[in-house]
């Protein structure tokens, strides 16, 4: 990554109008999700891609057969 790069991903820059590009603010721990709810997301989130995932294979058609370069390996 060059300097410029890091520069710009760095907290303190700014945008080209010269407004913070990130801004900070506190949150009640309060307003946060607990662990479990965090899990809990993340396994609902995975189901729901993975239904997704399935749903374009179907759309995708059958396997193309052996001579593909996307064959399918058992």
């Amino acid at each position: 990554m060059a300097i410029d790069d890091a520069d710009r991903y760095a907290a303190s820059s700014v945008r080209e109008d010269g407004t913070a590009r990130y801004v900070w603010q506190s949150v009640k721990t309060e307003d946060l999700p607990s662990y479990t709810g965090i899990i809990a997301r993340s396994i609902a989130e995975r189901n729901q891609w993975r239904a997704e995932y399935e749903q374009a294979k179907q759309r995708a058609g059958p396997d193309p057969g052996p001579n593909s370069a996307s064959r399918r390996v058992a």
